[in-house]
This record gives structure tokens, sequence and C-alpha cells, in this order.
């Protein structure tokens, strides 16, 4: 294949590191504790069960996608039981933007979301919720004497483009700004041999709708008023115009279709 003036051939050079490999080197360094970022996800769940595997200490903080869910409670329930740890929860950025700009809200309840400083309470969308969450997270760090202990995340190379160059760029261990990605270097089949060897299965809604339970989107709405009713009707609670955004998508969808 011929290149146009001003390319050039670009050989990678840059070698994953397995998730084994990383917690040596951590172990190395004296690590023996972390907190992790847990979705509840295939990756970090993944990184929980290498993390524990070779030793290492996880202190589990999951952001919360509603302020009451059945579902979200009993699954963070089982993971707690199955790793033997407490998992430590705090608001997603998700939450704190659907209530600050009163998503899904019906108008009458604006004025309770204003009385209670959640409108304007952060700037995620502006900032990028990977800098919101990372800032929620180390405000935790900070109330919970865990300032120091280094960060890990579920994130893969693999997830998406923009990701994977980030990875290549800062690494999967960066110690200056002290955090890793245990499972960075994997595929989704190395993802499911690691749960498959720990015996850790997945959540099953995740398994319906192909990610962590983490934001409202419309299939796991769909999946959960199937499902599990009590939870719906608590999501339904605070965001009681959520129905309606799956009936318009579900017209759009209907509308292509006859196109």
């Amino acid at each position: 294949m011929s290149l146009r003036k001003g390319q050039t051939r670009i050989k990678s050079t840059w070698q994953a590191l397995n998730p084994y490999e990383i917690c040596r080197q951590l172990k190395d360094k004296g690590i023996n504790r972390v907190v992790l970022s847990f979705s509840g996800g295939k990756d970090s769940i993944a990184a929980w069960c290498v993390l524990k595997d070779c030793g290492i200490r996880v202190v589990p903080l999951h952001f919360d996608a509603y302020i009451k869910c059945a579902l979200e409670d009993r699954v963070m329930e089982f993971y707690e039981n199955f790793f033997s740890e407490k998992i430590h929860r705090v608001w997603h950025t998700g939450v704190y933007d659907s209530l600050g700009q009163a998503l899904f809200k019906e108008p009458w309840q604006c004025g309770f979301l204003q009385r209670n400083g959640m409108i304007g309470c952060h700037k995620a969308k502006n900032d990028g919720q990977g800098k919101a969450l990372e800032a929620i997270t180390r405000r935790w760090m900070q109330d919970n004497g865990e300032v120091g202990t280094m960060i890990t995340k579920g994130a893969k190379r693999d997830d998406s483009m923009q990701r994977g160059l980030k990875i290549i760029q800062f690494g999967q261990i960066n110690w200056k700004a002290n955090y890793c990605l245990p499972v960075s270097g994997c595929t989704n089949g190395h993802i499911v041999q690691i749960l498959n060897d720990y015996g850790c299965p997945l959540p099953s809604q995740y398994l319906a709708a192909g990610q962590s339970f983490d934001l409202v989107t419309p299939l796991q709405l769909q999946w959960v008023k199937d499902n599990d009713y009590e939870s719906y009707l608590d999501i339904m609670a605070e965001f009681p115009l959520a129905e309606l955004m799956q009936q318009r998508i579900d017209i759009g969808k209907k509308s292509i279709i006859s196109i």
C-alpha cells in the first residue's frame, strides 16, 4: 500500500502487561491495599478477582445510579458476600446530572432540588464525567482515611480507541498519579476466563443489557420493569418521566423501520 506525502509507517512497540504482572509490580512496591472503582460490570469484577487472588486488599467504591433501587442494593449485597468485603457507596455523577438538571423530573419537584442544593452541584457535563468521578472518589478517600491509597479501575484498552490511546500514553500503572488499571491489557475473552477461573457470576441485568447498572437507559429500564417491578417503582419514583423517554425512543424506532 502506497503512503501519501507526510505519512509514515508506525510500528507499535507497546506491549500490554497481564493482570498478574501488574499486581506483582504493586506488591514489589509494597502496595497491599487499593481503592477499586467498582461498577458491578465484568471488568471491575475481574479486576477485584485478580487483585484479591494476588493478596492485595480491595476497598471497593461503588457509584449508585439511583437514590433508591432494591435491585442495585441486592447486587451490591451479593458481591459483598462473595468477596467478604464491604462495598462503600456514593452517588454516581449521573444522579447529580439528572437531579441537578431536573432530567426526567416533573416541574413541581424542582423546588425540592433547589432547596437541597442539588441544582448546579457540580459541572460534570462541562468537565467530563471521568474527572467528576475522580473528584468524588478522592473526596471520599479524604473523608475515609484513604489518602495516598492507590486507585484502581476496570478500564480496558479495547473498550474504545480513545481509552486505548490514553492507556498507552499514561500507562497501565501510573506511579506519579497513583493509579493502576489491572485488566487494561485484557480482551473480553480474558475477562471471561478470569471470571470462570474465580467462579464469579455476573448480575442478570448486566447480561441482559451488556453494561453496568450505572445509568438510566431504556434497555435497562425495560429489563427492570419486566423482571423486578419493585425496583422499577423505585426508579420511577425518582424519574417519573423516564417511561415517556422509553416511549419516545420506541416510536422513533418504529418510524425508522417504516421508512
